[in-house]
């Protein structure tokens, strides 16, 4: 018989025949004195070889089953980890795409294509756009609406851009010059360009422009009103200015922004008269000074000029006859200024000599002459003109 294990047979405990007291077989011994292998001790059930890796257990002479294998946490730290490795490299991928804004307005990768945009945009009317181009924030938008800046391009557009390339250096401003024609002018301009994390932004974009505080005749800026503000903020275009008057009008109402950094005339907001105020101011005088001379008096009543009787005789009224000496009375020359301390009032030079013929009553005839230096003319009440002459 082998002493070898055989792992595929059931083993059965070993049990012994009865004994009694004295170590002799009991006088009614079991029954059953042989291993029976269908019988069953309540002690000790049967012990069952498995095929698996099961060993004997050397304490109890049966077999000893291997304990299951504990789940532990080390696959899924892994499991984790290189979730979160490829979650990063994903987004090292996408992010510089999602976060690159170069596409969209007011993000420009250079500084002449920060210039280049903001031209374009301008010449398209839409104002708006152009300030995304613009670093510095604008506080008065009135005049920056694509509602309002769309009359002004279409009336004056900005064409034939052209801005050179320039190199992007350290520094965080550059130099950027540009060309283009507005209102029929070739303009060059130089534009201060600056980096604002990562893109480049125009150092200004918009020009601001005092308005004379002493006027009190309602101003208007291509139509809107602006007798409110003292200062006004626009971008480059070209932009008219009138007031309301039916006497008054701007010297210079074109106004014409190059760029931000340009010089404004210094006539831009000057008053002056309208022309037709002039011509009405020409006809006036002409009407007043025919008056005048129509008056049999030496001395015509409001109209500034006389002559005297020193003679001691008396004049017959009927034969005082006023007449123009090298003078239509027409005043076709006159050029009336403007009076901006009052704008109601207007002055001119003129040189309309007079002469005046009497007959004394008791005869004898006489003539003198007088001249016209200087006339008024007051328009508070442009219907009811006043002309007045003086020597």
């Amino acid at each position: 018989m082998s002493d070898s294990f055989d792992p595929k047979t059931v083993y059965y405990p070993y049990v012994p025949a009865n004994i009694g007291p004295q170590g002799s077989p009991d006088a009614s011994p079991s029954p059953t004195t042989r291993l029976d292998p269908l019988a069953e001790t309540p002690s000790s059930p049967p012990l069952v070889a498995h095929a698996d890796s099961s060993s004997p257990d050397p304490e109890s002479g049966g077999i000893a089953q291997t304990p299951p294998k504990k789940k532990t946490r080390v696959g899924l730290v892994i499991g984790v980890i290189v979730g979160v490795l490829v979650l990063a490299m994903v987004l090292l991928v996408l992010l510089p795409i999602v976060m690159d804004k170069s596409n969209e307005p007011g993000y420009a990768k250079t500084p002449s294509e920060a210039v280049s945009e903001f031209l374009t945009a301008l010449s398209e009317g839409d104002a708006e756009t152009a300030l995304l181009y613009c670093a510095n924030p604008v506080e008065d938008t009135t005049f920056l609406t694509n509602e309002f800046y769309a009359g002004i391009a279409q009336a004056n557009p900005i064409t034939d851009i052209n801005v050179p390339t320039v190199a992007v250096s350290t520094s965080p401003t550059v130099a950027v010059n540009a060309t283009y024609t507005l209102d029929q002018h070739l303009v060059n301009a130089v534009f201060a360009v600056r980096r604002e994390g990562g893109y480049w932004l125009l150092d200004q974009a918009t020009q601001e422009i005092g308005l004379p505080l002493t006027y009190t005749m309602p101003l208007s800026l291509s139509g809107v009103d602006i007798s409110d503000k003292a200062t006004l903020t626009l971008l480059p275009g070209v932009y008219e200015v009138s007031v309301s008057d039916p006497m008054l009008a701007i010297n210079n109402g074109h106004l014409i922004i190059e760029d931000p950094y340009g010089d404004i005339p210094s006539d831009s907001f000057d008053l002056t008269l309208k022309e037709q105020a002039i011509a009405d101011i020409r006809s006036a005088a002409q009407a007043k000074l025919a008056s005048c001379i129509a008056q049999k008096s030496i001395a015509p009543d409001g109209c500034g000029f006389a002559v005297t009787n020193d003679s001691g005789r008396e004049i017959d009224p009927d034969s005082i006859t006023w007449s123009l000496v090298d003078n239509d009375g027409s005043f076709a020359d006159l050029i009336p200024v403007l009076d901006i301390t009052t704008l109601e009032t207007a002055t001119a030079l003129v040189n309309v000599t007079l002469s005046v013929s009497v007959t004394f009553v008791d005869g004898p005839q006489a003539s003198a002459r007088t001249a016209i230096r200087a006339l008024s003319a007051h328009f508070s009440d442009p219907t009811a003109m006043t002309i007045l002459f003086s020597e």
